[in-house]
This record gives structure tokens, sequence and C-alpha cells, in this order.
């Protein structure tokens, strides 16, 4: 398991030989994935997020062919990412696919590609899709900021602030209303998910949001 922090040399070195030894995809393909995750629009939807999901991911799963495709998911489900986009997660395989790559001999034993796609696609729910899906897992990792952030209201309010520098081009009256819509309808629908107490930090950040 990964207990250090998660250069991108280390990032590399442990993370490189998993998309070669599935996929046999080459390192420039590999650097150039990583290096989406450096465009200058991204402040939240980043390297540092990336980075965060890895980290949890090596600290709750022991080594697993779900585990290689976890982290695979990771690298993959923002990689093209528009904040105004509607289809980043259709975007984000398509460039997958645009990739020179083909299966091992070890990844034809159990198609991790379609397994990939599904958690990939699973983050466009804004639901918990746990009872229409077999594995939620993924879509919970993504969706960590708000199940696992709202704890801490610090990280709340510098995760809301990473998310507005997204949208620079929105004036700050359309985006309070849109992002206190999206915040009202994902507590809704995860409520299941949290205490009490992180349910409350959510609704102080909304409360702020509102003019």
């Amino acid at each position: 398991m990964v207990k250090m922090e998660l250069t991108d040399n280390i990032m590399k070195k442990l993370y490189y030989p998993l998309f070669n030894g599935i996929f046999l995809i080459s390192e420039s393909n590999y650097d150039k994935i990583v290096a989406k995750w450096y465009e200058p629009h991204r402040f939240y939807h980043g390297i540092n997020h990336l980075k965060s999901l890895l980290v949890k991911i090596e600290s709750k799963f022991e080594d697993s062919k779900k585990k290689d495709c976890l982290i695979i998911a990771s690298f993959l489900h923002d990689v093209v990412y528009d904040p105004l986009g509607k289809n980043n997660e259709e975007e984000s395989l398509k460039y997958w696919d645009s990739l020179n790559k083909r299966y091992s001999r070890m990844a034809s034993e159990f198609n991790p590609n379609a397994l990939i796609s599904d958690y990939i696609m699973s983050t466009k729910s804004l639901k918990d899709p746990g009872k229409e899906l077999k594995d939620n897992t993924f879509w919970l990792i993504d969706n960590s900021a708000l199940i696992d952030g709202s704890k801490s209201r610090n990280f709340l309010h510098q995760y809301e602030q990473d998310i507005r520098k997204e949208y620079p081009e929105i004036s700050d009256k359309v985006y309070r209303e849109k992002r206190i819509e999206f915040l009202e309808n994902w507590l809704n629908d995860n409520q299941h998910l949290l205490s009490t107490f992180k349910k409350r930090n959510i609704e102080g950040l909304i409360y702020h949001l509102n003019p």
C-alpha cells in the first residue's frame, strides 16, 4: 500500500507498470494522460484530485484486479475535463480509446476495460448509483470530497473556492444559483451517506453561497 506523498515520479514508478502490464501502453501515452491533469483551467479537478483518489484507493484496498481497475479509472475519469461540458465521461473514454494500446495476455482473462468504463460512467450520476449498479465503489471514491470532506468546514470552503475558479466566465449570481441547486440536489439524494454533522456542514456551505 502507498504510505507516502505521491510525487509525479513516484506515481510513474507505481502506475506506469500497471498501465503497461494490462494494456501494453507506451510510456509517452502514460505521460500524456498525466499531463492532461495539469491543464491550466483545472483547480479542483486537477492533479491533486487525482492523487487524493489514488491515496484513498491505496489505503482501502489490497492488491487485486479490482484495485487495478479503480486506479486506472482514477487516471481516466476526468482526463478530458470541460467545466461546462455535459459529456466529460464519454469524452474521457473516447480519449482513452484513441490511444495506441492493446490487451496483454493477463488482461484478456478478465476484460478490465468494461469494468473501468463502468466505473467512469458511474461518476456521471449525481445520486449514489448503488441500487442500480452492482459496484458503486468508484462513485463513492470520486465523491469523497463531499462524503468525507464534509467533516471539515475548512476543507469544504477550500473545495468550493477551487470549484468556483473553474467557471471564470460565469457571473457570481448565476454560479451561486447553479451551485446551490447542485449541492441541494446532491445532499437530498445522498443523505444516507452522511452523519448529521457532515450534513450540517454541507448545509452551512449552501447557506454561505446564498447572497
